[in-house]
């Protein structure tokens, strides 16, 4: 579901007024902005700590897959009871003792950049890797965060060392041109028209009368013309 939003500006119903405030509103590119609805703009992540059993109680278990192309333990490692320095808001910590099974806790913001990464643990001389992606329904711990249970992949081996060796990030939408928006009054009421955007299902306007103060004036429009029947000639609106 795609949508956009309307951002226009009024200020006396006045016919000339409302064309020098159209093209104001052209030139900031203020008008209309898409919104999909996997807008990636990743909030900044937080410093992470260790909440134990609460944290442990919604891990869910990812399996490993044996890398047998690896040699080395190239990549961002990662110290156990620590950020990693590479990916902030990436968190590991052993089990109950070091080179144990683990623990990963990850900022929920970190998947708004990346879909993916993988994982990798040595163990011995054999290298194991585990995709973290945020997986359906997973529950989040009370700070926003997601965890993942990192087991010992090789019975009676531990784990040396965990480190981050690939990362997917996530497409940003592209950029779409903004529609041709025009002004008029009818009846002594704006009205506001558009050039339909390709494949939006529907469109908000939204209006203000003080600047960034916006609240919705109407939801879920399929047709691209709108008339503001409650603007007041005496008001100044954003």
């Amino acid at each position: 579901m795609k949508k956009v939003t309307g951002v226009r500006k009024t200020v006396m119903l006045n016919k000339s007024l409302w064309k020098r405030l159209l093209s104001i509103i052209l030139t900031l590119s203020m008008i209309m902005t898409m919104l999909p609805t996997n807008a990636l703009a990743a909030a900044p992540v937080s410093s992470i700590k260790w909440n134990g059993d609460s944290d442990k109680a919604v891990a869910v278990n990812i399996n490993a897959v044996q890398n047998n192309d690896r040699t080395n333990a190239s990549g961002s490692r990662i110290a156990s009871n620590a950020q990693n320095t590479d990916f902030p808001g990436i968190y590991f910590i052993w089990d109950s003792k070091q080179k144990d099974n683990g623990y990963l806790k990850v900022d929920a913001n970190v998947f708004g950049k990346y879909e993916s990464f993988t994982l990798t643990s040595k163990e011995l001389n054999t290298y194991w890797d585990f995709k973290i992606a945020d997986q359906p329904g997973q529950q989040k711990t009370t700070d926003n965060c997601y965890v993942f249970y990192i087991p010992k992949a090789n019975d009676n081996k531990n784990i040396n060392m965990v480190f981050i060796g690939e990362y997917k990030e996530r497409l940003k939408p592209p950029e779409l041109p903004a529609p041709i928006l025009s002004l008029e009054i009818r009846d002594g009421k704006p009205v506001m028209t558009w050039s339909r955007v390709s494949n939006a299902t529907s469109y908000t306007i939204k209006r203000a009368t003080q600047i960034g103060m916006y609240s919705d004036l109407a939801q879920n429009l399929t047709d691209t013309e709108f008339t503001d029947g409650t603007a007041q000639s005496t008001m100044t609106y954003y």
